[in-house]
């Protein structure tokens, strides 16, 4: 799916709140010299996208869906148990025909920031599409379809994981393990199946594979589409991860020259998927072949504040 790809490279921006101060970012390892502007620019991006007020940081729950009726909210007697927000939010319903509807209880809930004054069905983020919000306070909720599993994601500006947010840190900048590699663009377009962490599979638009030499090996990894055609995105693994990066893969995205047939790999820019800072993602995994054999020191580290 276009979303799967598209989604984890860009991440969610589902309007804004004005929300707390957050605690101050700690400064990143010191970089080489040699270290361009850019690359220091787009450390500084990747911060303020995982500490927005809505960024992978505010996540505080996701509940899967199965048929029925729930009530929602923070009480204990609710049946989806929110950690944060009003004791009795209002209803949940699901029908694998029907969709999800949601009734609220309060006239402050809002549904895509406006007044929640009847029931509503909600969109989930299925094939791209921008999905329902419903909030209160510092608190929403959106539905996500993943491989047809439902759920829904709920966020807070105020949840301790955003608001102490540790900082991230990066080996040193190594020009060596910036790459141009030969792109291979497929004749025709395909779908490549994509494991997650949950056991799901999303079959993402597969544009092509770059082929490149890393440490002496030949490697050849598949390229997903990224924000347009003209950049991809990729996640691969090595063996820094489970020790100095996090342990199920890293992420990588950049820009294809079709007219050169080459990608750019820019190791230095590899970062850390949302399930390195929150328990409540739902991870793609690297496919086989984009596995490096060997240690890339470049890139991000393992998040301090969050186990693998």
């Amino acid at each position: 799916m276009k979303h799967y790809a598209f989604a984890l490279a860009a991440l969610f921006a589902l309007g804004a709140y004005s929300s707390p101060k957050i605690a101050p970012v700690e400064a990143v390892e010191s970089m080489q010299l040699t270290a361009p502007v850019d690359y220091l620019a787009w450390q500084n991006e990747r911060k303020a996208s995982l500490s927005a007020a809505k960024g992978w940081l505010s996540l505080i729950g996701l509940h899967w869906l199965a048929p029925g009726v729930y009530s929602i909210g923070s009480a204990e007697n609710q049946q989806i148990k929110l950690q944060a927000g009003p004791a009795a939010l209002g209803t949940i319903r699901f029908d694998e025909t029907a969709g999800i509807s949601f009734t609220a209880n309060s006239q402050d809930v809002l549904i895509d920031g406006q007044p929640a004054s009847q029931t509503q069905q909600l969109k989930t983020d299925s094939g791209g599409a921008t999905p329902t919000e419903v909030s209160v306070g510092s608190v929403s909720f959106f539905a996500i379809d993943r491989g047809g599993r439902i759920g829904l994601r709920v966020k807070d500006t105020s949840a301790p994981s955003r608001l102490n947010f540790k900082g991230l840190d990066y080996f040193a900048y190594a020009p060596e393990l910036k790459i141009i590699a030969r792109y291979e663009a497929y004749a025709t377009p395909r779908l490549l199946d994509v494991g997650t962490i949950i056991g799901t599979i999303e079959p993402t638009p597969n544009p092509g594979r770059a082929h490149f030499q890393l440490f002496g090996k030949d490697y050849q990894f598949e390229l997903l589409e990224g924000s347009d055609a003209t950049h991809f995105f990729t996640i691969f693994g090595d063996q820094t991860n489970g020790g100095e990066t996090y342990g199920m893969a890293r992420f990588l995205t950049g820009e294809i020259d079709e007219i050169n047939a080459t990608v750019s790999l820019d190791f230095n820019r590899a970062y850390n998927p949302p399930c390195a800072f929150t328990e409540f993602a739902t991870c793609p995994m690297p496919p086989a072949s984009n596995r490096i054999a060997a240690k890339v020191f470049a890139g991000e580290k393992k998040y301090a504040g969050h186990s693998d």
